[in-house]
């Protein structure tokens, strides 16, 4: 009985130890995942600005075509025809713009963790 008593204190540090760690590890990954919503969010925000900017970009070039032709239809119709022309250079390159892409997800994601 004596061993017993001995090593009692001993394993009564090793489960609070792993109590802890375990408590950290909660913590940790708890901050991490905050952060990667939060960051994510706040993209999110930008790119819907992006795009509703763009969206009365493309209304305004249409009108200023429109009134340069004289014709309305012909204004939007050389808008449509430009965003024809992006969407097959956008799938003839799709594998390019791909790379370029996760390339640019990979640098932004290891400049987070050196941060940390």
């Amino acid at each position: 009985m004596e061993t017993n008593d001995t090593y009692q204190p001993i394993v009564k540090q090793l489960k609070r130890y792993f109590e802890t760690r375990y408590k950290l590890f909660k913590l940790e990954a708890i901050a991490k995942g905050s952060t990667a919503v939060a960051s994510t969010a706040a993209d999110l925000a930008v790119v819907l600005i992006f795009i509703v900017a763009f969206v009365f970009l493309t209304l305004t070039l249409g009108f200023f075509l429109g009134k340069l032709f004289r014709s309305s239809w012909a204004g939007f119709g050389c808008i449509t025809l430009l965003y024809l022309l992006i969407a097959f250079l956008n799938k003839a390159f799709r594998r390019r713009i791909e790379k370029g892409l996760v390339r640019i997800l990979i640098r932004k994601m290891m400049r987070k963790k050196k941060t940390e």
